[in-house]
């Protein structure tokens, strides 16, 4: 039996600084949600700043079971991350303005960039 994946609908897209979010239709199997207090999408790597929920309670936030960045519960930068928004909820950093998203299901991803120099594919980091 074939494994679920995330379909995309591209009705809605957001981006807020490196964090991209992309509308989707249904969620892959292989996912648990997460019960942290905070929603946070992503954490600069040198400022330490977040792309955080602003209401927690409006949202359902879930982690790829399978990924093998996950260690000892921890939730990592590089581990594939979805987000069902309830009612409209303010997605908020310090360096960048609130994003106001819309209800639905979102992929959460990073923004990538390509280095013509070493011939790969990086994210790009906050």
């Amino acid at each position: 039996m074939r494994k679920k994946q995330a379909t995309k609908n591209k009705k809605n897209e957001y981006q807020q600084g490196d964090v991209l979010l992309n509308e989707i239709s249904t969620l892959p199997d292989n996912v648990r949600e997460c019960t942290e207090k905070e929603v946070i999408l992503q954490k600069g790597e040198f400022t330490g700043h977040a792309h955080r929920i602003e209401d927690p309670s409006k949202v359902n936030f879930f982690l790829a079971t399978d990924h093998q960045e996950e260690v000892e519960g921890r939730i990592t930068p590089f581990m594939k991350k979805y987000l069902r928004v309830l009612e409209e909820v303010n997605l908020r950093h310090e360096e960048h303005g609130p994003i106001p998203l819309a209800p639905g299901l979102y992929e959460v991803d990073i923004v990538r960039e390509y280095d013509y120099d070493k011939n790969e594919t990086r994210r790009v980091e906050d």
